[in-house]
């Protein structure tokens, strides 16, 4: 019997005694009684529906709960626009290894991994260095694909995704499968992961071993010691001239070089330099030297991220000397042998200056050795010139 059946009893009993009690006092407190126990059945159950109620909206929040786990992870399974954001090319470096992007969303901060997207392609994996305003520089830690990393340039709009792309490469790793069983009729390895085996590292950037999506492009790079098609350089060097006592003295000369691949490790170089050739050919004049150097080159690799260049050329050496030759204030005054001497040297200075002058056929070595991307440090040493500097590649 449950707890309903009894209060009915109960209350009818009480009716029962209330209709013949004499005495007030005794019907007013069965009717206490009674409202007490009216009250109870009352509150127990509300405790019932209560609890029938929390029962009800506990499965609801269980089900939701269940209906919004499957959402998520109905949503993680496919990267939503929600996940990227546009951004544009500022600036590329020199080395094409640092970037300088807008940071229109100030979505992202010093120390944050970043990939680019361009065409809804990977491009490259990258560090985000520096945050300033709505700019940010980047430092290109992996490249995906060379093809596509070289069609970037300044204001080239971007699309960035921030944190892990794991999952991302994954699926476009699983489309361009799907696409290519669907063609070949061959079922998808999903344990073989070829996109990432072509992610090119720090070293691999250092060491130029890059790869190219194009099978014509990476054969044509794959054969080249060094990448790039152009190179300049600056440099001190040391231009040797011969004096009236016959020794060869060096005098300094700053040159600048520019370098350029004509084809797979040919190169052809052109240098100027400039010297000023203090007290020659006498101790009161000054001579000037123009050298201009045409060379051809071929580059070879060698370990520890360097190169040997040796060289074929042409040189050729311009001097001029304002006062060679020509009296000077107190040749006059000499007499006997002394202004026979010194007619000799005047005559002779004339001579010594043209003998810098030459047009010849030269040969050495270019030897470069890789400080930072795109940056070296070089020395030419050979039949033209002794010379030390740096060497940028682009």
């Amino acid at each position: 019997m449950n707890i309903k059946s009894k209060t009915k009893l109960i209350n009818i009993l009480f009716l029962l005694i209330n209709l013949f009690s004499p005495l007030m006092v005794f019907d007013f407190k069965i009717a206490n009684i009674n409202m007490n126990i009216s009250m109870n059945v009352y509150a127990a159950s509300a405790v019932d529906t209560i609890d029938s109620d929390d029962d009800a909206n506990e499965d609801s929040k269980n089900s939701k709960s269940i209906d919004s786990a499957d959402s998520s992870d109905s949503s993680d399974s496919s990267l939503s626009s929600d996940n990227l954001f546009n951004e544009k090319i500022v600036k590329i470096g020199s080395s094409q290894k640092i970037f300088i992007i807008t940071n229109d969303n100030k979505d992202i901060t010093p120390g944050d991994y970043i990939t680019i997207i361009r065409n809804d392609q990977l491009i490259a994996r990258a560090l985000v260095a520096k945050v300033k305003e709505n700019q940010a520089g980047i430092k290109i830690t992996k490249i995906y694909s060379i093809a596509n990393w070289n069609t970037l340039k300044a204001n080239s709009n971007i699309k960035i995704l921030k944190g892990d792309d794991t999952y991302y490469l994954n699926e476009k790793k699983r489309k361009a499968d799907a696409i290519k069983a669907a063609s070949s009729k061959q079922p998808i390895d999903e344990t073989k992961d070829d996109f990432n085996s072509e992610v090119l590292s720090e070293k691999d950037l250092l060491s130029d071993n890059s790869t190219d999506d194009s099978d014509e492009a990476s054969e044509e790079k794959g054969k080249r010691s060094l990448k790039t098609d152009n190179m300049i350089a600056g440099g001190y060097g040391l231009l040797p001239a011969t004096g009236a006592d016959g020794a060869t003295k060096r005098y300094a000369h700053w040159n600048l070089e520019w370098a350029y691949q004509l084809r797979d490790n040919f190169w052809a170089e052109a240098l100027y330099g400039q010297s000023t050739m203090k007290s020659f050919p006498a101790t009161d004049l000054d001579t000037k030297a123009q050298n201009m150097i045409f060379r051809l080159k071929y580059s070879f690799a060698v370990p520890f991220y360097s190169y040997v260049l040796p060289y074929l050329g042409y040189q050729i050496v311009k001097a001029s000397c304002e006062g060679a030759g020509e009296k000077r204030g107190g040749d006059d005054a000499l007499v006997g042998d002394k202004k026979k001497n010194r007619d000799d040297e005047r005559n002779a200075e004339p001579d010594l200056v043209n003998n810098i002058e030459k047009k010849s056929i030269v040969y050495g070595v270019t030897l470069l050795k890789r400080l930072v991307p795109g940056w070296f440090v070089r020395a030419d040493v050979g039949t033209d010139l002794l010379n030390i500097g740096f060497s940028f590649e682009f």
